[in-house]
């Protein structure tokens, strides 16, 4: 921890690899958006702070944004495939 924390590294997460693995394998379009609550680094919990609570607020709302823009957007040939 004391190695990435020096580096700065906010995140770590091991669940949106697979995200990523599913969506590769399905040829579909895949994200993730961090908002760090919590430092393993400094033991310090962030989860009542309010810029944690303003950062998952900007992420809810951006999320919301890029679904909705996707959801405009033209189906590529063979995603019917995958509904």
């Amino acid at each position: 921890m004391a190695h990435y924390g020096a580096a700065d590294v906010l995140t770590a997460d091991m669940e949106a690899a697979a995200v990523f693995a599913v969506a590769e394998h399905r040829n579909i379009d895949a994200a993730a958006v961090f908002a760090v609550a919590d430092s393993l680094v400094d033991r310090r919990g962030r989860q009542n702070s309010p810029v944690t609570r303003n950062a998952l607020h900007v992420v809810l709302e951006a999320a919301m944004v890029a679904l909705g823009n996707a959801a405009r957007v033209p189906q590529r040939a063979g995603d019917e495939a995958l509904r």
